[in-house]
């Protein structure tokens, strides 16, 4: 756990470091495989980040693969949601 916060730590010192230039291609795609073996929320934190930082499109495509894999669990079904509706 303290490997993917130090990780998240640079991750954001670079978004920050970069947020006035743009992002190099190869920062970006490193962000991208690091963000391949996190968890949900740590890739959320990130796409927050890239996000905070100006970085849109790096953010975007965080969130299009974050969305990809809660819609795999079938997290997004309106069976799971009806199931815990109010009535």
């Amino acid at each position: 756990m303290l490997f993917l916060l130090c990780q998240l730590a640079v991750i954001r010192l670079l978004l920050q470091a970069c947020a006035s230039d743009g992002l190099p291609t190869d920062v970006a795609e490193m962000i991208q495989v690091i963000t391949g073996h996190c968890d949900g929320w740590m890739v959320y934190k990130i796409g927050r980040q890239a996000a905070r930082y100006g970085h849109h499109s790096l953010a975007a495509t965080i969130f299009a693969q974050l969305t990809l894999a809660v819609s795999a669990l079938g997290l997004c079904s309106t069976n799971v949601f009806n199931q815990y509706s109010v009535s």
